[in-house]
């Protein structure tokens, strides 16, 4: 169920709400701007299939913490203290207005997560309906991944994106234009320039293997639809 395709006399409340973020923000020379949007969407695309009514999803939220990229050109963002007052009070709208059984963020970009966290711990404090967040490349993940991909540290256009877009919509992927890259560095000490001047941080290489893309994409959703179960459980008790 998506609220955008929905009318007044449609609204169900209740449901497991999802809110897919993103980020518009270069992703080197083959991924799109939206990246990190289209993966989280797609989770959401799948929670649907497999939930059913049991999830809203709502219109994502492309403008997010890209600070780190904006040397290069078409990145949009906002300052943290922006975002983080901005999905405050979209969290809030959604408990006052949506009567949700809880909201899950579904964060496709990196550098939010700090903020996202903190955000879902203020709200979590302040409301019984409790807030979530989801990241696509969690410590769950990251550790089921080196059995495909080998270690996965700082990454950003690298083997995993480019492994789930080419496997999510490969149409948006530039194949002719993928280098074989290595570039390791912090993005708490520097911007993505810094360390990488086509904007690929991590490993990329030329050398793709359409099944391991499948494999990639199925662990993030096996993760992913596991969180969601035990949301919908309910939280533990003690």
């Amino acid at each position: 169920m998506r609220l955008e395709e929905l009318t007044l006399l449609d609204f169900v409340p209740n449901k497991l709400v999802l809110l897919p973020v993103g980020s518009v923000e270069q992703h080197g020379p083959h991924l799109p701007y939206t990246c990190d949007t289209i993966i989280s969407q797609y989770l959401c695309t799948v929670a649907e299939r497999v939930l059913k009514d049991a999830v809203l999803i709502l219109p994502p939220i492309y403008y997010s913490c890209s600070m780190e990229h904006r040397d290069f050109p078409g990145t949009i963002y906002v300052l943290p203290r922006t975002f983080m007052r901005y999905i405050e009070d979209i969290i809030m709208s959604i408990i006052e207005t949506c009567s949700p059984k809880a909201i899950v963020i579904v964060n496709g970009h990196g550098g939010n997560c700090e903020i996202l966290d903190l955000v879902t711990r203020t709200l979590n404090y302040r409301n019984t309906v409790k807030t979530y967040h989801y990241y696509v490349l969690n410590e769950r993940v990251k550790r089921k991944l080196r059995d495909i991909v080998g270690d996965i540290y700082v990454e950003h256009a690298g083997i995993v994106e480019t492994y789930l877009m080419m496997t999510i919509s490969e149409d948006l992927v530039r194949f002719e234009r993928i280098v074989d890259i290595v570039r390791e560095g912090s993005l708490r000490l520097y911007r993505t320039k810094e360390i990488s001047d086509i904007g690929v941080i991590g490993r990329l290489s030329r050398d793709l293997d359409r099944e391991k893309g499948k494999q990639v994409l199925e662990v993030i959703v096996n993760d992913f639809l596991a969180q969601l179960n035990r949301i919908l459980q309910g939280p533990p008790r003690t």
